[in-house]
């Protein structure tokens, strides 16, 4: 383990992750790093700050996630850049 954190049942698991991970981040001050999550994270505002703190990063997502993205692709395996928006 590099960080872990007991907190209640309720607490907000992406806000915990932010906090591992500039934890994490700062252990590693010069170092790359690239985290990998699981379902259940991906949101415009764990993405965001992720990007905002030069994190890089792979999420496994349901099938139905980012589909229009999904069906523009033109093999199995490539990048694809999604554009995060304001509300």
């Amino acid at each position: 383990m590099l960080d872990i954190e007991i907190a209640p049942y309720r607490s907000d698991e992406r806000e915990l992750a932010k906090k591992n991970i500039l934890k994490v981040k700062e252990t590693f001050k010069d170092k790359k790093l690239l985290i990998i999550f699981d379902r259940g994270y991906p949101s415009i505002d764990i993405l965001k700050f992720w990007d905002e703190n030069g994190i890089k990063y792979i999420i496994r997502s349901q099938e139905s996630t980012y589909s229009r993205e999904k069906r523009e692709m033109k093999s199995n395996d490539e990048k694809v850049k999604i554009k995060l928006k304001a509300g």
